[in-house]
């Protein structure tokens, strides 16, 4: 009684759920063949290895991209596509933390506390998920056809990934199991994407940077690396110290030449300034004083 208590709750915390399959098979999904347009674009994928690549979106909006959207409908889904992500992006922000421990957690070892987080992460994704599917959302700007090749790349892509995990080795190759696995495993890939875009270092901040130092594509890189813990912090919405990031810059400042170490120079000055408070009339007094 337990265990399908657990199931039937984290079947339903999660992300939206399309066309809820019967409850005998969860991972049926609608009855759909896949025609020839299906076949000529699909939504599987796989790795070197022959694994099925996991999707980095919902199977819906990885569906509609393949779509030959004509210029109003590619207008309404990127729309779409933008508003849903501001909902989802921030509720990842605000619970960073949260994902990251239901991300460490064991399904079957810890079955309790898998279904505690699932619960609370279903809760800070109640706004994103009472929005419905992106299929459903997108349904009044695309023709029947459109929706049933939909329906068929999402077909074929369930099943490939279904198989894909019942070959694993001890893997729980119920179709509850798999089907909550899907579920965290996009929900994974979706918060994974939504971080890296906020901390891909294209902030302002860094870019202002980046062209006072007139940094290289490599520079830009491993700086990106080394600048990432402290992104991490302000997309978690803690305070870092303007002397924090100055102690990355000199981490990095061997990666850069003579030129570019003058530039990132005077810029860890002016964040030393910054920390202190020093008004910016002041800055020329400071240098000169610093520079005895």
């Amino acid at each position: 009684m337990a265990g399908s208590f657990v199931v039937a709750t984290a079947l339903g915390v999660l992300l939206p759920l399309t066309d809820p399959p019967p409850a005998d098979n969860p991972l049926a999904g609608p009855t759909v063949e896949v025609t020839a347009t299906a076949e000529a674009k699909t939504l599987v994928r796989k790795g070197f290895n022959g694994t099925v690549e996991i999707l980095p979106v919902e199977a819906d909006v990885a569906a509609i991209e393949l779509l030959d959207l004509n210029p109003e409908q590619r207008k309404q889904f990127e729309r779409l596509k933008a508003e849903r992500g501001a909902i989802f992006g921030k509720a990842v922000r605000e619970n960073l933390d949260l994902l990251m421990e239901l991300g460490g957690v064991n399904p079957k070892a810890q079955a309790g506390k898998f279904l505690d987080l699932l619960t609370r992460v279903g809760e800070v994704l109640s706004e994103y998920r009472a929005r419905g599917t992106m299929m459903r959302e997108m349904a009044p700007y695309l023709t029947r056809e459109q929706m049933h090749e939909v329906r068929s790349l999402m077909v074929e892509y369930v099943r490939a990934r279904t198989e894909a995990i019942r070959r694993e080795p001890g893997a729980d190759a119920s179709p509850a199991a798999i089907a909550i696995r899907m579920q965290v495993e996009t929900l994974g890939e979706m918060a994974k994407g939504s971080i890296e875009s906020a901390v891909a270092m294209g902030s302002a901040e860094f870019e202002l940077i980046s062209q006072r130092l007139g940094l290289t594509p490599d520079q830009r890189a491993k700086i990106q690396k080394l600048y990432e813990p402290i992104a991490i912090q302000e997309l978690q919405g803690r305070k870092v110290a303007p002397i924090a990031k100055v102690r990355v810059f000199f981490e990095i400042s061997h990666l850069l030449t003579k030129e570019q170490m003058a530039a990132l120079a005077d810029y860890t000055r002016e964040e030393k300034q910054a920390a202190r408070g020093m008004p910016e009339s002041s800055a020329e007094p400071m240098k000169m004083e610093e520079d005895r």
